[in-house]
């Protein structure tokens, strides 16, 4: 399963923990973002990471020109990610 971020992927293995569910031989469990926690939790978690840092200095940039009275030239700025594979998912069937 691929939660829309880390934090909600977190809250689904603790769940899934809860009722005996093992992680990853019977759910497989992907976040989004790429947050320290996801690292550190047991298991470590899979995350797509984004760049946060590259994230903010982008939106500052827009803000501050826009402020300048400038139009930006586009209202989509895409960013690479990264694909983080850790102990939370199991390798696809047949491998």
């Amino acid at each position: 399963m691929v939660a829309a971020s880390d934090t909600i992927a977190l809250g689904v293995i603790a769940e899934a923990l809860r009722q005996q569910v093992r992680i990853p031989q019977e759910l497989s469990v992907v976040g989004f973002d790429g947050i320290r926690q996801a690292e550190e939790s047991v298991p470590a978690l899979t995350t797509v990471a984004q760049p946060l840092r590259d994230i903010g200095r982008a939106a500052l940039r827009i803000i501050l020109r826009q402020v300048q009275g400038e139009v930006p030239d586009s209202r989509r700025v895409e960013l690479a990610t990264k694909l983080v594979v850790r102990e939370s998912t199991a390798a696809p069937h047949g491998e």
